[in-house]
């Protein structure tokens, strides 16, 4: 794994301006390594995984950060709004109308004009499943036995449209993993 994507560095600065001083929430954060970034840049981040291997390897990456066990689909950590939310490569496991369930509650967890950050797979995301195996429903193939969902521009604008301001929309290939991952970033403010 290639510790070498910095694909928060240039988001930095606005994220920094809306949290004034709250917590960042960010969803499925996997390793530690968004986090790190994060905290490094002197923010506070409340994390969540539903992976206890994870978790653990988060936490002793970032022992400043405040990590919880906790599956998405099944709620959000604390009853507050939150002005920051961030899921990189976290919500392309669900089925369609679970991943519009889910953008739904994320939109309702943040404060009015709140930020969200959020990378899914591209339908262009060859070397990770996009093709050559099982589809289950459009873009939602079995990989690896496991259900995976992949974006196209179309998905991306269809998931927030209407009470969202997008401030960018862009298909990436990232140097993350062993083989470059394509993938789609939005940056996007709740409205109102």
């Amino acid at each position: 794994m290639n510790h070498n994507d910095k694909w928060l560095d240039r988001w930095l600065p606005l994220i920094k301006e809306k949290c004034a001083g709250e917590s960042v929430l960010e969803i499925g954060c996997g390793w530690g390594w968004d986090t790190r970034v994060l905290t490094d840049a002197g923010l506070s981040v409340i994390g969540i995984d539903m992976s206890d291997e994870y978790l653990d390897q988060a936490k002793a990456l970032v022992p400043d950060a405040t990590f919880h066990l906790q599956d998405m689909q099944q709620g959000l950590p604390n009853a507050k709004k939150y002005s920051v939310i961030i899921a990189s490569l976290s919500m392309h496991y669900m089925p369609w109308e679970d991943t519009i369930k889910m953008i739904s509650r994320v939109k309702d967890s943040l404060d009015p004009n709140g930020l969200f950050l959020c990378r899914v797979n591209s339908v262009n995301d060859i070397n990770y499943g996009s093709v050559g195996n099982p589809e289950v429903d459009k873009h939602y193939y079995l990989v690896d036995g496991k259900p995976k969902r992949f974006f196209d521009e179309n998905d991306m604008k269809k998931l927030f449209e209407g009470s969202w301001n997008i401030l960018s929309l862009e298909e990436h290939t990232i140097d993350r993993f062993e083989k470059p991952k394509v993938v789609w970033e939005v940056i996007s403010e709740r409205n109102y």
